[in-house]
């Protein structure tokens, strides 16, 4: 947090004394900085900080600290389970929740501190499925006969018995395809429809 000699070696041996207790040998702790990134954010190194741990977490990496050549010679990291994150890797999967932790100081003595936990793991197609009401199917082509021919594609594909969820047929069809200058809009409640 502090960038400095004596203040990080402060903040890595409580670290390191606190994430100590209970943890296996082989079990590290990645540290880092903002500041390899951004440079010294002033008043606003706790919202930068908060916004680079987020991003840790939703992408599940560990972002490497640039330009890092050696460690502060004080901090004795072969007896504390820390080490300085130098490239992009993984998050480890875990038993328990991601954590990241923010300790950011600012010049004019603003300070964050803060504990990030992951967010529950969400099935993917929960937001979809959980739409209830019409949905909008809409088709493109580039001209109209092509736009017809797309639509009978997609009344035969209806029909059948064993065609994917109306909610997601939308969803694909709003989201993953190309949208062309000739259009057809279908408002319904089901495939059937």
């Amino acid at each position: 947090g502090t960038g400095t000699r004596l203040g990080d070696t402060i903040e890595a041996l409580a670290l390191g004394n606190v994430l100590s207790q209970d943890r296996p040998a082989d079990n590290y702790c990645a540290i880092g900085a903002l500041k390899t990134n951004i440079g010294h954010m002033e008043t606003a190194s706790g919202i930068a900080s908060v916004m680079k741990a987020a991003l840790a977490l939703q992408h599940r990496q560990l972002p490497p600290n640039l330009h890092f050549r050696s460690p502060n010679p004080d901090i004795p990291l072969d007896t504390l389970p820390l080490r300085m994150q130098t490239k992009l890797e993984p998050w480890p999967d875990a038993q328990h929740p991601r954590y990241a932790g923010i300790s950011a100081l600012g010049f004019g003595g603003s300070n964050s501190h803060a504990v990030l936990e992951e967010p529950p793991a969400v099935k993917a197609e929960s937001t979809i499925t959980q739409r209830s009401g019409p949905q909008l199917l809409p088709l493109s082509a580039r001209t109209e006969k092509a736009l017809h021919e797309l639509a009978n594609r997609y009344r035969q594909f209806l029909i059948k018995d064993n065609s994917p969820a109306w909610l997601d047929i939308c969803h694909t069809a709003a989201c993953r395809r190309d949208h062309h200058d000739c259009r057809l809009a279908v408002l319904a409640d089901s495939s059937q429809q």
